[in-house]
């Protein structure tokens, strides 16, 4: 491929210098020609290595390595414009979708869920009782704070919207007062 758009390059330099041929011989316009497509040969060689040095190669020995990965990125692009694979990152709500159907009844049933690991003890124990999975607390509890800080900075429209019931905000409220994340109401 690089070879073919080079020849093109070359034959357009050609048909752009053929004003200047018609004063010189064939071999002064052949060697003028052949010197201006090795400088720009040249060039796009310097951008190249320019790019390279850039995203941290210094090597030329890992070039070849970072070209086999670059080919592998752009492949997996394509493919998930094209749909072929998922993509790598999940949104939030994707992530929550089969898990918000299946309410976790005990401390045990909350353990298959996504997010588990981030909670605290009184927080898996406030799913449990709420019957919330740990992922959608989790996305609850960012929204809340993020609404009481924004409330507090005085800053308007800051707040995200949450998809709970006024009882799933209000015992959530409440636990991150006594928790310390929210300043107690004045």
């Amino acid at each position: 491929k690089q070879w073919y758009q080079r020849r093109v390059r070359e034959k357009e330099m050609r048909a752009i210098l053929q004003p200047v041929g018609r004063f010189t011989t064939f071999l002064q316009f052949d060697k003028l020609a052949n010197m201006m497509t090795k400088c720009n040969n040249l060039r796009e060689e310097i951008v190249e290595l320019q790019m390279l040095r850039d995203n941290g190669i210094t090597k030329l020995d890992d070039k070849h390595e970072y070209e086999i990965q670059q080919r592998k990125r752009e492949k997996r692009k394509i493919d998930e414009k094209i749909g072929n694979t998922p993509p790598k990152r999940l949104s939030f709500n994707s992530l929550r979708t089969h898990e918000s159907n299946v309410a976790p009844k005990t401390e045990k049933d909350i353990r298959d869920y996504t997010g588990f690991r981030n909670l605290t003890e009184m927080e898996k124990e406030l799913c449990v009782s709420l019957q919330m999975a740990p992922q959608k607390y989790l996305g609850a509890k960012m929204c809340l704070i993020r609404n009481n800080l924004s409330r507090d900075l005085g800053i308007s429209g800051g707040g995200s919207k949450s998809e709970l019931s006024t009882l799933e905000k209000m015992r959530i409220t409440e636990y991150l007062r006594s928790a310390g994340y929210i300043a107690l109401a004045t």
